[in-house]
Order: structure tokens, then sequence, then C-alpha cells
């Protein structure tokens, strides 16, 4: 369910390896494997959200649901 005011969100997911910055964060050794999700919500043609995350492949289970 997207929050009130949003009316669509674009994403997209891909595998990159950790920098040291985000290695730091996420507590695993620079060079890593990892999924970057990049989410942009909007509301109109107006972009009100812009989110990247990067997802340790051995601690979390990726699943998306599609709705035509």
């Amino acid at each position: 369910m997207l929050h009130p005011g949003v009316e669509y969100s674009i994403g997209a997911t891909r595998a990159v390896n950790l920098l040291a910055e985000e290695a730091g964060l996420l507590r695993g050794p620079p060079g890593t494997a990892v999924l970057l999700i990049r989410r942009t919500a909007f509301s109109g043609e107006r972009r009100v959200s812009y989110v990247n995350s990067w997802v340790r492949s051995d601690r979390f289970r990726f699943q998306a649901s599609f709705v035509p």
C-alpha cells in the first residue's frame, strides 16, 4: 500500500559491490556483493520520495508482487 498522496512509485534492483562506507554500515567487508534497491515515489509528476537501500543477501529475502 502506498502512503497518502503517493500515486505511484518506480523501483529498480541491481547487484553492486560495497564501498568502504556502506561496508562499515552493513558490517561486511568492502567489495561484498549486495542488492541496491532504488525507489522513487510520485504524486502526479512531482517526486515526493527517493530511497536507496543496500541489502545483504545473506540476511534478507527479497520478494516482489506485481499487479496488472
